[in-house]
């Protein structure tokens, strides 16, 4: 059974996104529930090396995750709980972002540009703030070095259902049955 957080998407009460997720989910196949999670916003038992094991996801799109950024709300809060709530855990970073060649600020997609055939880009703004692609980037490069934060990207809610099916899927196998990592490379002579 995997299990949603009735606040997926953010705000208060049972959210049109976390029941969209379900049935996209449920539609792949694996049985899932919305619930109350403390932390994470995706979880469900599998197992691990050492038997049952916990499995967590928190997806943040982008701009939710710049928002952290300021507020400290993901590495002051967010971080610790997720630490000491799951054996495993992975942060879900979704959406399309690109640092603007000219001025260095970090875009996200605007729509087609129409006849000419490429995406139009715009600076992404959170209230009254831009970010710089650095500091994005920077910010990732710190969870990942200085707390060992697992990052897994997604381009939309599709693709986040993608990834965490075929994660859930994964953690159904018994550990002794992935083979992935387990073969000797010996070269041909």
């Amino acid at each position: 059974m995997l299990l949603i957080d009735y606040r997926e998407g953010g705000g208060k009460g049972i959210r049109k996104e976390s029941e969209e997720m379900k049935q996209a989910i449920r539609r792949r196949g694996v049985e899932a529930e919305i619930a109350s999670l403390e932390y994470g916003d995706y979880q469900f038992e599998g197992n691990g090396p050492y038997g049952k094991t916990l499995v967590g996801f928190e997806r943040k799109k982008v701009k939710d995750l710049l928002s952290c950024m300021t507020d400290n709300r993901f590495a002051g809060h967010q971080l610790p709980g997720l630490n000491r709530e799951y054996d495993y855990w992975w942060l879900l970073l979704e959406g399309i972002y690109q640092e603007n060649p000219e001025t260095g600020l970090l875009q996200e997609p605007a729509g087609d540009s129409g006849s000419s055939g490429g995406m139009h880009w715009r600076d992404i703004k959170v209230g009254n703030t831009f970010y710089y692609f650095r500091q994005l980037d920077n910010f990732l490069s710190s969870l990942d070095v200085q707390y060992g934060v697992r990052v897994k990207y997604s381009r939309s809610m599709r693709h986040t259902v993608s990834i965490i099916v075929d994660a859930y899927n994964y953690w159904q196998k018994e550990w002794s049955d992935h083979r992935t990592g387990k073969v000797i490379y010996t070269p041909r002579a």
